[in-house]
């Protein structure tokens, strides 16, 4: 929840320098960046175009559209986006997860797993974490997946458990699956 907070925050004080400067390039990327926190894709994709029409060799900027692009389900688009802000020299960290993600999502695993690994040396963070264990599950690892959460599972985060089921369930051990998701949630919601 702080998270969202802080983008919220962080939304509002953008606008209010945008509001001020339409061409804000700083406020504009931050702004899309806050958008991309409230799961506001749309939005934070209008931000950040505008940021690239008045800055179109920001690399930042370029990184925050791959972001952008990537959770609108274009990995396509968003690799072009993470390459160009590469080549414009945004510093990788801004965007190794989420460049992870859009490969994962055009089945490229293995480099979606350096790309997570890179990303949680340099911010180990839970988000990334899941999406690792995830693309490790696809790949058919799932114990070691499932070994990957266990600092979540056992600190009971909710998404950490529904993502162990389904990694289970991925791999055809179905009764395990059915196990997590019918300790994890009341009967009724297990049964459907």
């Amino acid at each position: 929840m702080d998270k969202r907070t802080a983008a919220r925050t962080l939304l509002s004080s953008s606008l209010a320098r945008i509001a001020a400067n339409g061409n804000d390039v700083s406020a504009l990327r931050d702004a899309g960046r806050a958008s991309i926190e409230l799961d506001d894709y749309r939005a934070a994709l209008g931000f950040l175009v505008r940021a690239e029409q008045a800055a179109p060799r920001d690399g930042t900027v370029k990184a925050a559209l791959g972001s952008a692009m990537v959770h609108m389900e274009n990995p396509t688009r968003a690799l072009d986006y993470f390459g160009e802000a590469q080549l414009l020299g945004a510093p990788e960290r801004l965007f190794l997860s989420d460049r992870g993600l859009a490969r994962d999502l055009l089945g490229q695993q293995d480099a979606a797993q350096r790309d997570y690994q890179l990303a949680l040396s340099m911010a180990p963070n839970d988000e990334t974490t899941r999406r690792y264990a995830l693309s490790l599950g696809i790949s058919g690892d799932a114990d070691r997946a499932v070994q990957m959460l266990t600092p979540q599972l056992r600190a009971q985060n909710r998404g950490a458990w529904r993502l162990r089921a389904m990694i289970l369930a991925m791999n055809g051990r179905d009764k395990e699956a059915a196990g997590v998701v019918n300790a994890a949630v009341p009967a009724p919601v297990a049964q459907n």
